[in-house]
């Protein structure tokens, strides 16, 4: 062979090795950038009972090595950081924002304090942020607009406070969102649910959120549990709510939602869960209103000013196991159908108008544990295996 050969074969192997060792070199540079933010986080924690951190985030071992930590297989970057449940007590460092490959993020059940940082917004391939019960303070950064990957976006049980940053709600990709029991206050945006085709699960209940439950509810067509409860809405019930076909679980209790119980909520087959206690709920329940709920298992709709007669028609929720109507301005009889309803635990009629006797077919709910009938306005008693209260 001629030494333009052997010279052509010298160079492509050089070439090759010195493509390799940058790019060798160009991994480490990256890999160092994932230590450097994790022992950036190492460092702002204050408290860590068990000292894994402590002995296990170390210099000595690759980070892909360290607890709660893992890697991808082929470019050797951090992509998950589970540390949940395990008491620490911290802040959250800015440096959090360098780990560009990281998706899925758990530190939720611990004890950090501190405000979000703004460089979140720079994990573009984050899916799950999971912080929940911490002690975190301070507003939502609007940068968490950015994340367009993320799927699963839970805040619940901390101190946040501020507006929700309308950002959110235009992350296409979200299907949970929780941000209940905080101090979160404003309103809801008018186009909440135009790019949440995907969400199905809404939890916004226990802060101080005012204004009225959007019309554009009715286009989170995915929406399985919605959440809203003790917080301060007004304006009543969208009557397009039972345009959700596929919501199991509604939570709109304690606010000042007047009005009527939209009758297109009673047409979701699939509704299980439905909470509407202590608004201002008025008006009467049509008897054949529980015709179309074959699932549901709780309806408590206690401390409103719902009227007329108990409908008759709540003999065919088969599976209902807590019906709560105290406290309303109902009238007339408990019905008879009342008796047939296998799975009953917990039956609470008290603070009504209502009259004539205790239907003797309540003696076969051998499931019930608790029920309530003070101030009911019945006279009669039957024996049967539970205390009443007629106070």
């Amino acid at each position: 062979m001629t030494k333009a050969y052997y010279l052509y074969v010298f160079i492509l192997t050089l070439h090759v090795f010195c493509f390799s060792c940058f790019t060798s070199a160009k991994q480490q540079s990256s890999n160092f950038t994932d230590e450097y933010a994790l022992l950036s986080l190492k460092e702002s924690i204050t408290e860590d009972p068990d000292g894994i951190l402590t002995h296990n985030w170390t210099a000595n071992t690759s980070v892909c090595n360290w607890f709660g930590v893992h890697c991808g297989v082929r470019h050797r970057r951090v992509t998950a950081l589970d540390l949940h449940g395990m008491g620490l007590v911290g802040t959250i460092p800015p440096e959090i924002g360098n780990l560009s490959f990281l998706s899925f993020l758990n530190i939720s059940d611990n004890k950090f304090h501190g405000s979000l940082p703004f460089e979140l917004g720079n994990v573009r391939r984050l899916k799950v942020m999971d912080m929940r019960v911490n002690n975190l303070a301070g507003e939502i950064p609007p940068s968490l607009g950015m994340l367009q990957e993320l799927q699963h976006l839970d805040l619940g049980n901390n101190s946040l406070t501020g507006k929700i940053p309308f950002a959110i709600f235009n992350i296409s990709s979200l299907r949970l969102i929780r941000l209940s029991v905080n101090r979160l206050i404003g309103s809801l945006p008018n186009d909440l649910c135009n790019n949440l085709a995907s969400v199905k699960d809404i939890r916004l209940s226990y802060n101080y959120i005012t204004g009225k439950i959007p019309i554009s509810i009715s286009n989170c067509r995915n929406l399985q549990v919605l959440s809203l409860g003790s917080n301060n809405l007004t304006g009543g019930i969208p009557e397009n709510i039972g345009e959700l076909p596929s919501l199991e679980e509604l939570y709109l209790y304690s606010n000042q939602l007047p009005g009527n119980i939209p009758s297109s909520l009673f047409n979701v087959s699939s509704l299980r869960m439905m909470n509407l206690e202590s608004n201002s709920l008025t008006s009467g329940l049509p008897s054949d209103i529980f015709d179309n709920l074959p699932q549901i298992e709780a309806i408590e709709v206690s401390d409103n000013q719902l009227s007329g007669l108990i409908p008759s028609s709540l003999s065919s929720c088969r599976k209902l196991q807590i019906l709560s109507l105290s406290y309303n301005v109902f009238s007339g009889q408990i019905p008879e159908g009342i008796g047939m309803l296998p799975l009953i635990q917990q039956l609470y009629l008290g603070g009504n108008n209502l009259t004539g006797t205790i239907p003797p077919s309540i003696s076969n709910l051998t499931s019930l544990e608790e029920i309530g009938l003070e101030r009911a306005g019945l006279s009669g008693t039957i024996q049967i295996c539970i205390e009443f209260w007629t106070s």
